[in-house]
């Protein structure tokens, strides 16, 4: 597979989602959406397999964004963790 074609899953992998909660409208939202990632993922591999083959990957570059995407992905999940009291828009822990 191409890089290209990867590429083009993936957009195609994140309408996944909907297409899945019109036509299981029974199933959660939870498992749903883990299947559209898991379909992300295995599309993602794939293309980094391909690149990878090709030597079209900067290693160096990819290990700097990757260490930059860390704080944000951490501080994303610890805020949804503690959640928002709706009684009054504070930020609040459960």
């Amino acid at each position: 597979m191409t890089p290209e074609a990867a590429l083009a899953l993936v957009v195609l992998g994140f309408l996944l989602t909907p297409v899945l909660l019109l036509v299981y409208p029974h199933g959660s939202a939870q498992t749903l959406t883990a299947i559209s990632l898991a379909a992300v993922w295995a599309n993602s591999t794939s293309g980094s397999i391909a690149s990878w083959r090709q030597r079209r990957i900067d290693v160096r570059s990819g290990l700097v964004f990757g260490a930059a995407t860390l704080p944000g992905a951490v501080g994303g999940a610890l805020v949804v963790a503690g959640g928002v009291n709706r009684h009054d828009q504070k930020w609040s822990c459960r």
